[in-house]
């Protein structure tokens, strides 16, 4: 559509959207490509576009965001039935690792001595099942960290991956220096499925107020 006679308009779905900083890194990489203004609605999952014709162009901002992992598409009831797959499947699988690692540190909880025959064996099961939930779970908060810090914004997502990274590291430098108060594998794991779980709910919420409308 069109605002008066030199601006455009233009609203969207947008997929990916988790907190106020999202908001913040998409204005600020709209200003820098020339939008006039862009109004985000979180909770149906759309941003509202205004620029001036000709100072801007809203496939190179499209593209701009998909390397945030923010997708922009049409407005349609059911866009969030394909919203973020991915993020469904990230979460089932860090949910199968926390349990693992959950599983194999309860002995120790329990009083199982340090030196029982299989107490290396649970801590080695319980490090690679919190390591693979920080490659496949971890992973996604670190990427959209570091997008936005090489932008100059502050994501929800750095205090959420300096934590995750922060526990791992002293978990294993416990692990290595046996040390059974530092290790919190299963504390790691649990975390990041939690983290993810709650990134996917709110994926699902966007969906339902779409739905209702």
């Amino acid at each position: 559509g069109a605002e008066g006679c030199s601006l455009a308009e233009l609203t969207v779905s947008v997929q990916g959207l988790s907190c106020i900083g999202c908001i913040w890194l998409i204005e600020r990489v709209f200003t820098k490509l020339g939008g006039a203004r862009v109004m985000v609605d979180i909770a149906r999952g759309e941003i509202t576009l205004s620029w001036a014709k000709g100072a801007f162009s809203p496939v190179q901002f499209a593209q701009e965001l998909q390397r945030f992992g923010y997708l922009l598409g049409p407005q349609r009831a059911d866009a969030a039935a394909n919203q973020d797959r991915g993020l469904e499947r990230r979460a089932g699988v860090c949910g199968a690792f926390a349990m693992n690692a959950m599983a194999f540190s309860l002995p120790a909880y329990f009083g199982m001595p340090p030196d029982f025959a299989f107490a290396n064996v649970f801590d080695l099961v319980a490090a690679a099942s919190a390591t693979l939930a920080l490659l496949v779970g971890g992973s996604y908060f670190a990427e959209r960290s570091w997008r936005s810090l090489r932008v100059g914004v502050l994501h929800i997502d750095t205090p959420i991956t300096l934590g995750i990274l922060a526990a791992y590291a002293g978990s294993v430098g416990g692990w290595l220096a046996g040390v059974q108060g530092l290790k919190y594998f299963d504390f790691v794991a649990m975390f990041i499925f939690l983290m993810l779980g709650g990134r996917w709910l709110q994926q699902v919420a966007v969906a339902r107020n779409r739905s209702e409308e």
